[in-house]
């Protein structure tokens, strides 16, 4: 599960995150909306996909619990939407 959460984020929800809920709203110097606390580790060491610059930009890094949860859902419920059709 992890290496599809780690394709989503870079897919999708780096860029997500960081429009939904930037490092630092209303900051327009692009060296201060980084998200310095968080370093990319690979799911798996047979296949990894490096992160975008948006991954660094959202104040939840991609370990966070909650930014997980909400990915799970949203991966779920794409799957069986896509299922339905």
């Amino acid at each position: 599960m992890d290496v599809v959460n780690e394709f989503y984020d870079t897919i999708i929800g780096d860029h997500m995150y960081s429009l939904l809920y930037p490092a630092f709203p209303g900051s327009y110097d692009n060296s201060l909306t980084t998200n310095a606390t968080w370093q990319y580790k690979p799911a798996t060491k047979y296949f990894s996909i490096p992160p975008s610059q948006a991954a660094y930009m959202s104040a939840w890094p991609r370990d966070n619990i909650y930014r997980q949860m909400i990915n799970l859902f949203l991966i779920a419920w794409l799957v069986s939407f896509s299922a339905d059709s």
